[in-house]
């Protein structure tokens, strides 16, 4: 564990063989290597599963598996061994219905990741090393995870496993190290720290509150949303005040994200109406959303929240640029990026630094930094803090807390119940794009959790 930045991909990297380190030892099975490239690092045994997956959509699972490694007829692939043996691997991990001859383009999350679990078994792995390997994945789909990584433990397969998420530490390491800086600065037994001992190592400090105190007074409501239906929805209705910060809750595919997506008119709707400030209005696209004060945050933040290869300031003012009508302030594009680089502590060397260079925490914060840069009222935030530090997310916590302090309307999607229960004033909760529930600030896990997997009958 560690925050971004602390060392953890490098050292990945220098087991893989794709940095060289300038000093120290690597010993495997007791011997000690120079492993000179990815395929040397495999020839001793050592397998990696990446947050990106190094799969090839156009290849089917089996051809993914088998790559590099592929079983022969003489010169020929021998397509059915392969499918035989890949068929094996999977059902013994417990993807019994995953198809072999499936593309990998097709295939869930999940899925891949369970390719490359396959894959590792496949070349005979003694060591697997996980970095982030639930970040992009459901509560479900991260526990049927978990239960794999168990079966290889119990296979005797050494496991790295690199994650953000405590309550995935606490389940299934036996040993838990914290790098800060480039340094280890511990290795405990897990039955021998906690959640707040393993923060306090990671940022160096004592941290008293994960989650600001919820003191916020929201005031007259500036979103409405009556009866919004498309393929994803069916009758939606919700409601949105100044100053607070609503959270929609439910489980993969109970249409968190397509909610979003219909507010913010990136999905069309089949029915329904949208009020801003007390008047209907019609949004039909992205930019009709913009000039009514509504912004996104979106869940794949590399894919549409930035652009990889534009600097922090062209990310910055890429909204303020293209609407001059709503900008709060006006002036150079370098002093306006530049307050809100100090504004929001955005660390990054320059306002030209490539944005790819940053970490995930202060990406997200650039995301979030282009609307502040016009009057954006209205937040809506997907997956806010997935993929990024502890002291990221404390950071990135604390500025939605000030923004909705400040009176923005703040509608917060997370997969992650103790954020979303630590940071919603109200939780909505929606299962097959229906609201089945509300609940107040002072819910529990569990009263969530029913709302969400259970019948209306059974909460009854």
């Amino acid at each position: 564990m560690g925050e971004n930045g602390a060392g953890k991909s490098t050292l990945v990297k220098i087991l893989a063989g794709v940095y060289q380190p300038d000093s120290g030892d690597i010993r495997v099975g007791g011997q000690k290597v120079d492993i000179e490239n990815r395929h040397h690092s495999s020839q001793l045994g050592l397998a990696f599963i990446f947050q990106e997956l190094s799969v090839v959509t156009g290849l089917t699972v089996a051809e993914n598996v088998v790559l590099g490694n592929e079983p022969r007829m003489g010169i020929f692939f021998n397509k059915a061994q392969a499918n035989s043996k890949v068929r094996a691997l999977l059902d013994k991990i417990g993807f019994r219905n995953l198809d072999v001859n499936a593309l990998v383009g097709t295939i869930s999350a999940a899925e891949r990741q369970a390719v490359m679990i396959a894959r590792a078994l496949y070349i005979e792995a003694k060591i697997i090393i996980m970095d982030e390997p639930t970040s992009s994945l459901s509560i479900e789909e991260a526990d049927l995870l978990l239960d794999v990584v168990r079966q290889l433990r119990s296979e005797e397969k050494g496991i790295i496993y690199i994650s953000h998420r405590m309550n995935e530490v606490f389940e299934i390491a036996d040993r838990v190290s914290v790098l800060k800086d480039g340094q280890k600065v511990a290795t405990k037994w897990i039955n021998d720290v906690d959640e707040h001992d393993l923060v306090r190592r990671m940022v160096g400090r004592e941290v008293n509150l994960m989650f600001p105190p919820k003191t916020r007074q929201p005031g007259e409501t500036v979103l409405k949303i009556k009866n919004f239906s498309n393929p994803n929805l069916e009758n939606v209705s919700i409601d949105i005040r100044k100053g607070e910060i609503l959270a929609i809750s439910g489980l993969v595919g109970a249409g968190r994200t397509e909610l979003l997506r219909a507010i913010f008119g990136a999905d069309r709707t089949w029915s329904g109406t949208i009020e801003c400030n007390g008047k209907k209005v019609q949004i039909r696209n992205p930019k009709q959303a913009i000039m009514q004060g509504i912004s996104l945050v979106p869940e794949d933040r590399r894919g549409q929240g930035i652009i990889p290869q534009q600097s922090v300031k062209n990310n910055l003012m890429m909204i303020w640029s293209q609407f001059p009508l709503i900008r709060k302030k006006n002036g150079k594009e370098e002093k306006v990026a530049g307050d809100l680089i100090d504004d929001l502590q955005i660390k990054t060397p320059s306002l030209e630094q490539l944005i790819s260079y940053l970490s995930g925490g202060n990406q997200q914060k650039v995301v979030v930094g282009k609307w502040l840069a016009c009057n954006a009222s209205i937040l809506m935030l997907d997956e806010p803090t997935r993929g990024i530090d502890v002291n990221s997310k404390l950071e990135i916590y604390h500025l939605i807390d000030q923004l909705a302090r400040s009176g923005m309307a703040v509608i917060l999607v997370s997969s992650e119940l103790p954020e979303v229960l630590g940071m919603a004033d109200r939780i909505i909760v929606l299962r097959s794009g229906k609201v089945v529930g509300e609940l107040d600030k002072n819910a529990t896990e569990e009263q969530v959790i029913r709302m969400a997997m259970w019948t209306s009958e059974a909460v009854a």
